[in-house]
This record gives C-alpha cells, structure tokens and sequence, in this order.
C-alpha cells in the first residue's frame, strides 16, 4: 500500500467562509458591525456568513475584497468549496 492511500486526507466537515472573514477581521482589528458598516451589510447578513447560514454571493464578495483586501475570487472560490463539501455530508 502505497502512503498517499494510507494517508489520505479526507474531513468529514465544512469550515464556513464566514470563518475566514472572521479571522481576517479579527487580523485587522474590525468588529463584526465594522465589516457591516464598511460593506453597506446589515450586521445580519454578517452574522448569517460567519455562521454559514448565508452564501457570500459575487456582489458580496466584491464589497468584501474592499474592506478587507482580500479577491473577490478568493471569496467566491471559498464559498463554492464549502457549498460543494458541505453537500457530500448531507444525507
């Protein structure tokens, strides 16, 4: 048996985008109600990404790379990863 089969890695849960977004506020000193402000969000919506309630939509995105210098396709990439893991665990 070869080690990449041995070893392989494969997690049996979805980390939100949101988590990201959190700790890249948290990198820069930005509370939750910043990121809101800053993006023209409600503190709501902010909330329902970093729970992985809400979608981080392209115009989302966009409005994200902005505040906190991160690519909108960063975000996007980020967000359909999770939607595609998440979907595997759902059954």
């Amino acid at each position: 048996m070869n080690a990449k089969m041995r070893y392989e890695f494969k997690p049996d849960y979805a980390v939100p985008p949101g988590m990201t977004l959190l700790e890249a506020a948290e990198s820069l000193n930005m509370s939750r109600t910043e990121i809101a402000d800053k993006t023209g969000l409600s503190l709501e919506t902010i909330n329902q990404i970093i729970e992985g309630k809400r979608p981080i939509t392209f115009d989302i995105a966009e409005r994200l790379e902005s505040v906190v210098n991160m690519p909108a396709a960063f975000w996007n990439n980020l967000e359909t990863q999770y939607r595609d893991q998440s979907n595997k665990f759902v059954e």
